[in-house]
C-alpha cells in the first residue's frame, strides 16, 4: 500500500510538472509563429522568460516536495522527467542554425544552470546524507556540497555526459537529443561514486548542464560551418549543437539522479537504508 502511495505521488508529480512547462512552452514560439526553441529566441522573450520561469517554480515546488518526502534523487528525478517530457513538443535546433542564431542559445544554457543549480541546492539541503555517501565521509565531517575540492570534481564530471550525448545525438529529433543528454547525465551519475564518493552530488546536474551549454556554443561558433545551406544535406552539424538548453537541463535533472543512485545499489557492503530510499520505488 505504501509502495503503491508512493508511485501515485510520484507519477502525479510527473505529470503535473509536464503540464506546468505544457503550459509556457506555447509563449516560446518564434517571430514567425512556429514552435520555439529557446525563450532567447522567443517572439518576447520577457514573457516567455517569465512563462518559462513561473513552470520552473511549480515543477521546483513539487521537486522539493518529493525531496522531502523521499529523497532529493527522487524529486530531481520526477522533475527532469515532467521537463523532458513537455519538451518533446518544442522546435528543434533546425531553424535557430538557418537563421544563424544558434550561438544565442547559450544564454538559455547558462541561465538553466544557475536554475538547476538552485533547485539541486534546495533538494539536498537539509536532507541527511545518504548511507553510502555518509560511510566515505572524511573524520573531519562532510564535505562542503558546493565549495569543497570533491565538489569541484563532481561539478567536472559534467564533462563525462559529452562524449555519451555526442554518441546517441545523431538527429535533431527532439525524442533522440533527450535521450541522448539523459543518457549523458545517467553516465556523469555512474562515475560520481568514484571520483568523489562523500560528497553529497549538488553540483552533479550543474556540471552537466554547463558542460552541454559550453558545447553547444563552441560547435555554434567554431563548428558550425558557414554554408549553412549545406549543413543537413552533408550531416555536418556539430551533434553537441543538436540538444536545446531545456534538453540539457531536464535530461541532467533525471539522467544524474537515476545513474547516481543505481550505481550505488550495486556496493553491497554499504546496502541503502529503507530511509534512503530505493530508486526502483522512490527514485
Amino acid at each position: 500500500m505504501l509502495a503503491a502511495l508512493r508511485w501515485l505521488m510520484i507519477c502525479s508529480g510527473i505529470a503535473l510538472t509536464a503540464v506546468a512547462f505544457l503550459t509556457a512552452l506555447p509563449w516560446q514560439r518564434a517571430a514567425g509563429g512556429e514552435a520555439g526553441t529557446a525563450f532567447i529566441l522567443a517572439q518576447d522573450p520577457l514573457i516567455a522568460a517569465t512563462a518559462l520561469l513561473a513552470a520552473t517554480v511549480v515543477g521546483g515546488v513539487i521537486a522539493w516536495t518529493l525531496a522531502r518526502s523521499f529523497t532529493p534523487l527522487t524529486g530531481l528525478a520526477v522533475l527532469g522527467t515532467g521537463m523532458g517530457w513537455a519538451a518533446l513538443d518544442l522546435n528543434t535546433i533546425a531553424p535557430a542554425i538557418a537563421d544563424g542564431y544558434a550561438a544565442r542559445i547559450a544564454i538559455d544554457g547558462l541561465l538553466w544552470t544557475i536554475v538547476v543549480l538552485v533547485i539541486s541546492w534546495l533538494a539536498f539541503r537539509g536532507a541527511p546524507p545518504y548511507p553510502q555517501v555518509r560511510a566515505h565521509q572524511h573524520e573531519d565531517g562532510p564535505a562542503d556540497p558546493l565549495m569543497s575540492s570533491d565538489a569541484i570534481r563532481v561539478l567536472a564530471l559534467g564533462l563525462a555526459a559529452l562524449p555519451i550525448a555526442w554518441i546517441f545525438a545523431v538527429t535533431e529529433l527532439r525524442g533522440q537529443t533527450v535521450l541522448a543528454t539523459t543518457l549523458g547525465g545517467y553516465v556523469a551519475g555512474l562515475l560520481a561514486r568514484f571520483v568523489a564518493p562523500g560528497v553529497a552530488p549538488v553540483l552533479l546536474p550543474v556540471g552537466v548542464v554547463l558542460a552541454g551549454t559550453l558545447a553547444g556554443w563552441t560547435s555554434a561558433v567554431f563548428d558550425l560551418p558557414d554554408a549553412v545551406a549545406t549543413v543537413w544535406a552533408t550531416s555536418s552539424v556539430p551533434r553537441l549543437l543538436l540538444p536545446l538548453p531545456i534538453d540539457w537541463a531536464a535530461g541532467a535533472l533525471l539522467g544524474c539522479a537515476v545513474g547516481y543512485r543505481a550505481f550505488w545499489s550495486l556496493d553491497d557492503k554499504h546496502p541503502p537504508s529503507a530511509d534512503a530510499g530505493e530508486l526502483n520505488t522512490t527514485n
